[in-house]
């Protein structure tokens, strides 16, 4: 998230009308990332049928039921983890590509 955030302020962050539009896009991206985070603790805190809080280890080596059948915590992990990553990677590229464009027209 930090990454993310970095990013879209050395990209973007270059007066103020931009940096306004950076603080709005990093206050989403707190939403984004704080909202699972926000609702896996309350889960834990007020529902006690919940069962006993399983190991990181037992989870990636157990397998998931989905809609469409069945996959290991491996491949779920993937999936979680590749939505973000892709958003970092791409911000980075984005600004990259904004900066280097700024400064092949002289700004």
């Amino acid at each position: 998230m930090a990454f993310l955030a970095r990013d879209l302020l050395v990209g973007f962050g270059t007066n103020l009308e931009s940096e306004f539009i950076v603080a709005i896009a990093t206050l989403y991206i707190l939403i984004f990332f704080g909202t699972p985070i926000v609702m896996i603790r309350v889960a834990n805190e007020f529902s006690p049928a919940l069962p006993s809080k399983e190991t990181f280890r037992g989870f990636l080596a157990r397998p998931l039921h989905i809609r469409t059948g069945q996959i290991s915590g491996h491949d779920a992990l993937i999936q979680v983890v590749l939505v973000p990553v892709c958003l970092v990677l791409g911000t980075a590229g984005i600004a990259y590509a904004f900066h280097a464009a700024q400064q092949a027209v002289g700004g």
